[in-house]
């Protein structure tokens, strides 16, 4: 389940930071803390699942996940198992034939991974015992939100002309040609 919390102070607020003549390292640390605390935050409980599969059998686990979510998991098996995530289609392709292009495709006895930034929808978990034994699995999974400031610092690098720092000064730079297009974000 899926709980959104925005605080009522929250858009007022953001108002007042863009009048106030602040520098811009402050006013980035102010911009984080109020994205951290408006956007929609997952509440969600991770699941953890054991249980013991056949040979040639498998289990699945339906997940709805918000829009920008990561799917976390650790699958853990005493013999090396196929583990899968396939969005609806995939996995009904799958279930009537076997195989089916996925969104995460592993094998082995411990496979764990985050995968996302996740499109909105209903994605299929699914664990695959191909081998001759009965495999003993450990599954833990959960939907996670995308880390805002994950975000905020894995943007690409400006190549070119840049200006860094922690003083906010103002200036006007003029160019006469430039090639491609920029992003300057204030």
């Amino acid at each position: 389940m899926v709980n959104f919390w925005k605080p009522k102070s929250c858009c007022k607020s953001l108002k007042t930071l863009k009048k106030l003549k602040i520098s811009q390292a402050v006013m980035r640390v102010h911009a984080f803390l109020l994205l951290l605390f408006c956007f929609p935050h997952s509440t969600a409980q991770p699941q953890t699942l054991s249980f013991t599969l056949p040979s040639n059998y498998y289990e699945y686990l339906d997940v709805s996940v918000s829009q920008a979510q990561n799917l976390s998991f650790s699958v853990i098996s005493n013999v090396s198992v196929s583990v899968y995530v396939f969005t609806s289609q995939a996995f009904s392709t799958f279930s009537q034939t076997g195989s089916a292009p996925s969104v995460f495709s592993k094998t082995g006895k411990d496979v764990k991974a985050s995968i996302g930034p996740l499109q909105a929808g209903t994605y299929y978990f699914v664990v695959d015992n191909e081998g001759a034994h009965t495999a003993r699995v450990s599954v833990w999974i959960s939907e996670e939100p995308l880390s805002v400031y994950l975000l905020y610092h894995a943007l690409p690098a400006p190549i070119g002309i840049a200006d860094y720092g922690v003083d906010a000064n103002t200036y006007t730079i003029k160019y006469t040609e430039v090639l491609g297009y920029a992003h300057i974000f204030s």
